[in-house]
């Protein structure tokens, strides 16, 4: 128990201070780990109750700090930022006659990206957007979907903008898809740590369903995830025990 809370403890640190995205990807699996070892542990029941108040005072898993992505969005923006200033003063790109990059729109539209998910992060709405057009052009509105695809008209209008955009896009959303999904796990070991300490608990879901699900007879407590189907591959899950829950009659 008390290297469990030690290493916890160590990868909460971390993670609060994570920036890259490879950073933030260890810290997620590090937490997975944590959850699946917490859940052995209250699913045993010859786990002593005072192991389990321990738990449940030091196992702080799902905490907006710890679990928030608005470093890294910062420090990835940076990232871009240097990127395209590097890529529009390489003279290969600069005085390119075709398809030239165009810097300003493609700064701009990567700050609206990253703007909405740090807005997200935080549930508030996004009050300022900035133009990814010049001032004579319409203001056609240009969203970057979870596969980092792009507007055709904006593709013909900043191919090497749009290419470039095209390929960092859905690594961020990937790994804000893996963060939501370290999220549930941590909601679920809540509720089964709390059923077993015998407090009421609600099964209201954070994301893809109104309500978690609790299946006895498969012994698991899910999400539906991403996809919304029951008893698919999309399926959060955490491994439950009835019988020490108190589930069976």
């Amino acid at each position: 128990m008390d290297t469990l809370l030690e290493y916890d403890s160590l990868v909460r640190k971390l993670s609060l201070n994570a920036r890259s995205i490879l950073l933030n990807l260890v810290c997620i699996a590090c937490s997975a780990i944590t959850i699946e070892t917490a859940n052995f542990i209250i699913s045993n029941p010859e786990t002593p109750q005072e192991s389990l108040l321990l738990l449940r005072q030091r196992l702080i898993l799902h905490s907006p700090a710890r679990t928030s992505l608005r470093n890294m969005l910062i420090f990835e923006y940076l990232v871009w930022k240097k990127r395209f200033l590097k890529t529009s003063n390489d003279p290969k790109y600069r005085y390119r006659a075709i398809a030239p990059l165009k810097l300003n729109s493609s700064l701009r539209l990567s700050r609206n990206f990253l703007d909405e998910l740090i807005a997200a992060e935080e549930s508030v709405t996004q009050t300022k957007e900035f133009k990814v057009w010049p001032a004579l052009y319409p203001n056609l509105p240009v969203e970057i979907d979870h596969d980092g695809k792009l507007p055709w008209y904006y593709k013909m209008y900043n191919p090497l903008g749009a290419k470039v955009i095209g390929l960092y896009a859905p690594a961020i959303n990937n790994v804000h898809r893996i963060r939501t999904k370290l999220q549930i796990h941590s909601d679920l070991l809540n509720i089964v740590l709390d059923r077993r300490l015998g407090k009421e608990v609600s099964l209201k879901a954070r994301a893809y369903s109104d309500e978690y699900i609790v299946d006895v007879e498969n012994k698991k407590i899910f999400s539906p995830g991403p996809d919304g189907e029951i008893g698919t591959k999309g399926d959060i899950k955490l491994a439950i025990t009835p019988e020490v829950l108190g589930l069976t009659e």
